[in-house]
């Protein structure tokens, strides 16, 4: 359903093995008990669901299933489908739909029509598929995250998940400027020092959004009531995920991370521990000094700071040409657009791989070329009712699940640290944006429930405390 492709120059990893697959998550200590636990639970929504974690996570690997390659957070979705139709079917579960689920519905209608008159239609209808299958994460999440201890022990797997992948990148990043990549080599890795880490992710911006998501939800343990193993391994989570943001030298992601922690650290300023504030200061510090040391090619780090938001540089002038080139051409078919993934069918070459056509390294701007004002206004939508109502939920949630409450809050601007990220780039092909957008929907559903539940029982006592009435 994927194929590897070279992005800016940068080396994709090409498809793995199963075999290869295994070793790469025994390498990091989290991924392998992630892996050996999904084991025990396999056939039941946890182990799916943990699955899904792990393949959101290896996003630069596939493996192959009649003769194409398939990513493993799209064989998870798939089996999630599966899972869901047959206890839809035997009435185990009732399907929840919520309105984002409708504007997310309408969007990839709107873009499946827009493909069947795409200058190839049967590659941009394949590609509507696969970014199908992964938006659709966010249904399996709202539906199947319904039990607290499921909801718990999702998202920790997907922090241990996190910590592992992006510890990964880093070892081999480090192991390249070292000069002992080599050693790496027999597994399928290898790493370009010139353009940052990206360890099991495609390509250092895509590593380096994922990196981001993760620093932002490991910043809100410097707020609120947290247990201690939580507030372990949070901080170990944003240890890592700095280091990884950092050392994957993409300049929108470190923007995206940026805009989003001052809003973030003001809006839980009441609720700070400066203690932690410390150990966050002390991880940027490591973080910078790494980047800073001898190791990385000279001037490198300096060279990212200075042109953080600087236009002229080559690959930013070239993202430029392509996206006025995409506008120019939504004008042309401004309502439903050309078609899923349809700008390198219509521009490239003849005779041009498909790997090496041209792309438009924008979300916004792909959305608008691909499924024209109706499909993105559909898109912002979805985006728009996660975005705003989680907020909203989390204001719910504070008093009666303060670490839900903290965790929503984070997973909120972390989406919105990951919108300004994809800027640069077209994540949603990936499965752990889906990811974060789903847990965000099923916490908001669980704030409802919760506060349905919570009226219920004082409805019931005022009831019991009434005086009878008389005649």
């Amino acid at each position: 359903m994927y194929s590897s492709r070279r992005a800016h120059g940068r080396p994709a990893l090409a498809g793995r093995t199963e075999e290869v697959l295994l070793s790469e998550i025994s390498t990091v200590i989290p991924l392998g008990r992630t892996m050996s636990r999904s084991r025990r639970t396999v056939g039941s929504p946890t182990g799916l669901l943990i699955l899904l974690a792990l393949g959101a996570a290896l996003s630069g690997a596939s493996i192959s299933i009649a003769g194409r390659a398939v990513r493993l957070d799209q064989v998870a979705s798939l089996l999630l489908a599966v899972r869901l139709a047959t206890e839809l079917l035997f009435g185990f579960r009732r399907l929840f739909i919520d309105g984002a689920t409708v504007a997310l519905g309408g969007y990839f209608a709107v873009t499946a029509f827009s493909s069947l008159t795409a200058p190839d239609p049967s590659n941009s209808i394949l590609q509507t598929g696969n970014i199908a299958v992964l938006g659709i994460i966010y249904v399996w999440l709202i539906n199947f995250l319904d039990s607290p201890t499921v909801f718990n022990r999702f998202v920790r797997v997907n922090f241990m998940v996190a910590i592992g992948a992006i510890g990964f990148g880093v070892v081999v990043y480090l192991a390249a400027l070292v000069g002992v990549s080599d050693v790496l080599a027999p597994i399928g890795f290898s790493e370009s020092v010139g353009y940052g880490a990206h360890g099991t992710m495609r390509e250092p911006n895509i590593f380096g959004s994922y990196a981001a998501l993760f620093f932002v939800l490991g910043l809100t343990t410097v707020a609120g009531r947290s247990s201690l193993p939580d507030l372990k391994l949070t901080s170990r989570l944003r240890l890592v995920s700095g280091v990884g943001l950092v050392l994957s030298f993409t300049r929108a992601s470190w923007v995206g991370a940026l805009a989003v922690v001052l809003p973030l650290l003001i809006g839980l300023r009441r609720r700070l521990r400066w203690s932690r504030i410390a150990a966050l200061a002390g991880s940027a510090i490591l973080a910078v000094s790494i980047a800073a040391s001898p190791l990385v090619p000279e001037n490198y780090l300096k060279f990212k700071v200075q042109n953080l938001v600087n236009f002229n540089t080559s690959s930013a002038a070239g993202r430029l040409a392509i996206w006025d080139k995409a506008l120019t051409e939504s004008v042309e078919r401004p309502w439903f657009g050309w078609g899923c993934y349809s700008y390198g069918d219509k521009n490239a070459e003849p005779g041009t791989p498909r790997a090496l056509r041209p792309w438009i390294g924008n979300f916004a701007v792909t959305a608008l070329h691909d499924s024209g004002i109706i499909g993105t206004s559909l898109l912002f939508l979805f985006l728009g009712i996660n975005l705003i109502g989680g907020l909203r939920a989390s204001r719910q949630l504070w008093s009666i699940e303060p670490t839900s409450s903290v965790r929503l809050v984070g997973l909120v601007y972390g989406v919105v640290a990951l919108l300004i990220a994809f800027l640069a780039t077209t994540g949603f092909s990936y499965g752990y944006p889906w990811i974060a957008l789903g847990l965000i929907g099923a916490y908001r559903r669980r704030a409802r429930q919760l506060l349905r539940r919570r009226r219920l029982t004082v409805g019931d006592k005022l009831a019991l405390e009434s005086p009878p009435l008389t005649a």
